[in-house]
């Protein structure tokens, strides 16, 4: 019994040392494929086991004094870093470097913390999920940005367009510049309630005070201020954490916020259907519709 039980054990003891060897191996692979591709790029010197961590006290302090000596000082389009032995980060800084990226067809790694910060905000949507599960949610998605679909919302687009004009006369009324940001983001979100969700809440007039424009700003905030501190990348000190607090407590608004939208909105078509079965949903009337001809 005594044999067989310690055959059994060395068996174990092996098949860990050879799972341990095989992991190893093949992180000890990727690393230096990593390492010299990233050699390409300036970026301060890591500690081959700690990387750059021991380097950065205050992380936010850790990015300002690496964008002005690499992007402001050398002029460079990238430039990388490493917070552990096992966490490198490209920083892309140029429009250059950006558009090689985008314009790439290879997948694009969507496991980075940077996605997983926004994850329980936006759900496994077509912004943060990759695999099959992103070509399904661009199937779905795509046919609703056909032109044909598009071209009953230029009403829409109009009078969204009227309001940010007219908010654009009203402060400029005193000759002085205005940032144009926010009333174009505002424009944005505007547009996108009323084509997607039929939702009019003049949020373009209503400005941040709108609880839903108030909420989704101040979760980009919370969003930002946790890549910038490195304690608050494990998911349990971050939810522990007032920041963490804070960002659940938003999320559970704005969910509820869709959810009720789209609950009011099924009813309205329930409604409808069931009076006027015959009838087309959406804005494709006649007075909607872009005319291409005068384009022609």
């Amino acid at each position: 019994m005594s044999v067989m039980l310690m055959s059994i054990l060395v068996g174990l003891v092996v098949l860990i040392l050879s799972y341990v060897v095989i992991r190893l191996f093949t992180f000890i692979r990727w690393y230096k494929k990593i390492k010299k591709v990233l050699s390409h790029f300036p970026g301060p010197k890591p500690h081959w086991l700690f990387g750059n961590a021991l380097q950065i006290g205050c992380f936010h302090d850790f990015v300002c004094r690496n964008h002005e000596e690499y992007v402001e000082k050398q002029n460079a389009k990238a430039y990388t870093f490493w917070l552990f032995i096992n966490r490198p980060i490209l920083q892309l800084t140029h429009p250059d470097t950006i558009k090689v990226l985008m314009k790439s067809n290879a997948p694009k790694a969507k496991s980075g913390a940077g996605y997983l910060f926004v994850l329980p905000w936006l759900g496994d949507s077509l912004l943060v999920s990759d695999g099959p599960k992103w070509e399904r949610n661009r199937r779905l998605l795509t046919p609703g940005f056909h032109f044909s679909v598009l071209n009953g919302y230029f009403k829409v687009y109009n009078d969204v367009a009227d309001t940010l004009l007219e908010k654009f006369a009203s402060s400029c009324k005193d000759g002085k510049y205005i940032e144009i940001f926010k009333l174009a983001s505002l424009a944005t979100l505007d547009t996108l309630l009323q084509c997607s969700l039929s939702y009019k809440g003049n949020v373009q007039l209503v400005g941040e005070n709108h609880p839903y424009v108030k909420a989704v700003k101040r979760l980009v905030t919370l969003v930002l201020a946790r890549a910038l501190n490195i304690f608050l990348y494990n998911p349990i000190l971050f939810r522990l954490s007032s920041t963490g607090r804070e960002f659940y407590k938003l999320c559970d608004f704005v969910h509820q916020f869709s959810e009720d939208i789209i609950a009011k909105r099924r009813k309205e078509l329930e409604t409808v259907r069931s009076s006027c079965p015959e009838k087309q949903y959406g804005r494709s009337n006649s007075e909607n519709r872009f005319d291409e001809s005068q384009y022609n």
